[in-house]
C-alpha cells in the first residue's frame, strides 16, 4: 500500500487541545460534590476527551506505521514518545507525595507503589486495567491502553507484509467486538480497540491509493462502529459513540481544511504534557484551594478552572520543550537510515 503524505495537519492539534481541556475540566470538578448547574453538567462530560484521543491516535499511529514500515523503528518512536515523559510525571508525583508528608504529615496519594512488583508495574504501564495494581495518576489507565494498541500494531508489522496490514487489523477489529471485557483480562485493550480502529479507517480513506481502498474503509468503519455500539452505546454510554463518530468525521474532512498554526494548535502540541500534569498540579498540589465558596459560584468555578488549566499549559510547554522533544529525538535516531540506505524523514509532531 502506498499513499501521499500530507503536511502537518493542524486540525488534529486543535482536536487534541480541546480533548485535553475537556479532560482537565472533568478532573478538576470530579473529586468534589456535584452541583446541578449548567457548567458542572457540561464538564461532567469531559471524560469524552478520552475516545477523542483514541480515534486520533488510531489515525496518527497508522500514518506512523506506514511511513516507518519497520517494527523496530516504529516501536522505538512509540516507546520514546510515551515512556520518558510518563516516567518524569511519575517522579513528580512521588516528589509531591514526599513534600505532602513532610509539610502536613499526611500523604493524600494513597496508591504510591509499596513493593517491587507495584514499582515495576507502574514503570512498565502494567497497572489497571492490565492488572489490579492501582495507578497513582487517574489518567494513566488510558496510556496502558495506548501502549497495548501500539504493541498490537507492531506485531502486525512484524508478522505480515505491508499489503496485509489493513486486512489483519480488520480481522482484529472483528474479534474485538466479541471479546469479554472482564477486569484484568490480558485482552482488556479490546474494549476500546473499535474506537482506535475508527481512526485506522480514516487513515485508510486518505492514504491508501489501491483499488481496494473503499472496501477496506467501509469494512473498518462498519466493524468499528458496531464494536463501539456493542461496548458502549448499548450500556448507556451513547455520548461515547457520538464523540467517537464526530471525531472520525472531523478527521475525514481535516485534510481539506485550511488551518494555519495558531494558539490552539500550539496547545495541541502540549496536550500530552497537560494530560500527564493536570492531576498532579490541579488536584494533588492545588486541589485544596478550590473552596466550597468557589465550587458553589459558577463564575468563580469557571475562573478557577481556567486559571488552573493555564497553569497546567504553562508547565506542559516547558515539559514539551525539555522532556518530550529530547525524548522524541532519541526515538527518531534509528530512522535516519532506511532499509534501502536512503534518508528517511519523519514528522514527529503529527504522531
Amino acid at each position: 500500500m502506498s499513499g501521499k503524505l500530507l503536511k502537518r495537519n493542524h486540525t488534529l492539534d486543535i482536536l487534541r487541545a480541546f480533548a485535553a481541556l475537556a479532560v482537565v475540566l472533568f478532573h478538576l470538578n470530579e473529586p468534589i460534590a456535584h452541583i446541578d448547574n449548567w457548567y458542572r453538567n457540561i464538564v461532567k462530560l469531559g471524560w469524552l476527551g478520552v475516545p477523542v484521543f483514541f480515534v486520533i491516535s488510531g489515525y496518527c499511529i497508522m500514518m506512523s506505521a506506514f511511513k516507518t514500515k519497520k517494527f523496530n523503528y516504529f516501536i522505538s518512536k512509540r516507546f520514546f514518545r510515551i515512556f520518558p515523559p510518563y516516567w518524569v510525571s511519575l517522579l513528580l508525583i512521588i516528589l509531591i507525595a514526599i513534600l505532602q508528608k513532610i509539610v502536613t504529615g499526611f500523604n493524600s496519594i494513597s496508591s504510591i507503589p509499596k513493593n517491587l512488583i507495584e514499582i515495576g508495574a507502574n514503570l512498565a504501564l502494567l497497572t489497571k486495567p492490565f492488572s489490579n495494581i492501582e495507578t497513582i495518576n487517574w489518567v494513566y489507565w488510558s496510556l496502558t491502553y495506548e501502549w497495548f494498541f501500539y504493541l498490537l500494531i507492531g506485531i502486525v508489522m512484524l508478522s505480515l507484509p505491508i499489503r496485509f496490514w489493513i486486512t489483519a487489523l480488520s480481522i482484529i477489529t472483528l474479534i474485538s467486538i466479541y471479546i469479554d471485557n472482564s477486569d484484568y483480562n490480558i485482552l482488556f485493550f479490546f474494549h476500546h480497540w473499535p474506537t482506535f480502529s475508527l481512526g485506522l479507517a480514516a487513515y485508510t480513506f486518505h492514504f491508501d491509493n489501491t483499488n481496494k481502498r473503499l472496501f477496506y474503509f467501509f469494512t473498518l468503519v462498519i466493524l468499528s462502529m458496531y464494536g463501539i455500539v456493542n461496548h458502549f452505546v448499548l450500556v448507556n454510554q451513547v455520548e461515547y459513540g457520538i464523540a467517537s463518530l464526530l471525531t472520525f468525521i472531523i478527521l475525514l474532512i481535516s485534510p481539506y481544511l485550511q488551518v494555519s498554526k495558531n494558539i490552539l494548535t500550539s496547545l495541541g502540541d502540549y496536550s500530552y504534557g497537560v494530560y500527564l500534569l493536570h492531576v498532579p498540579i490541579g488536584i494533588y498540589i492545588m486541589g485544596r484551594l478550590k473552596t466550597k465558596d468557589i465550587q458553589e459560584n459558577i463564575f468563580l468555578n469557571i475562573l478557577y478552572d481556567l486559571i488552573i488549566y493555564l497553569i497546567c499549559c504553562s508547565a506542559a510547554k516547558l515539559f514539551y520543550q525539555f522532556i518530550e522533544l529530547p525524548s522524541m529525538k532519541l526515538g527518531n535516531k534509528p530512522l535516519i537510515i532506511s532499509s534501502d540506505n536512503q534518508t528517511s524523514s519523519i514528522d514527529t509532531k503529527n504522531h
